[in-house]
C-alpha cells in the first residue's frame, strides 16, 4: 500500500506539544500535481515543509525541514534552509519560557527524566 502526504505551514510560534504552531497552506491540484499558491508565501516568514512517502511496510521516506522565504518571482518561491536554532532564536524573542518548555518536552520524548536531569546538570554553565 502506498501512502503520501505533504504539508507546508507558516510557523507562527512555538507549541509545547507539536514544537511549532503553524498555519497550514492550502494545496491546489493542477493536473496530477499538488501545488501551493505564490500569494500564500510572505518574504521573511519561516515555513515548515514535511513530506512522507511509504511503499509497503519496509520502505518509508520522511523529509522535514524549516525554510525562510527569501524571494518570490513571477512563478517561484525561493526558500533558504533554516536551522532549528535560527527558528527558535527568532520565535523565542516573543515566547519567553515557551522555548525552554518546548526543549524540555522534546528532550523528555527522547530520554528518561533522570537522564534529562543528568544531561542538564552536565551541560549547565
Amino acid at each position: 500500500m502506498k501512502n503520501e502526504y505533504e504539508l507546508t505551514g507558516q510557523i507562527t510560534g512555538l507549541d509545547k506539544k507539536y514544537g511549532y504552531k503553524r498555519e497550514f497552506l492550502e494545496q491546489v491540484k493542477v493536473g496530477r500535481e499538488k501545488v501551493f499558491q505564490l500569494e500564500d508565501f510572505l518574504i521573511g516568514e519561516i515555513y515548515e515543509v514535511a513530506s512522507m512517502h511509504t511503499a509497503g511496510a519496509s520502505k518509508c521516506v520522511h523529509v522535514r525541514g524549516t525554510y525562510e522565504c527569501v524571494e518570490i518571482t513571477e512563478d517561484q518561491v525561493i526558500l533558504r534552509c533554516c536551522t532549528q536554532e535560527e527558528v527558535i532564536g527568532r520565535l523565542g524573542e516573543s515566547n519567553g519560557n515557551v522555548v525552554a518548555e518546548n526543549l524540555v518536552y522534546q528532550l523528555l520524548n527522547i530520554v528518561t527524566e533522570d537522564e534529562a536531569v543528568a544531561l542538564i546538570s552536565k551541560n549547565a554553565h
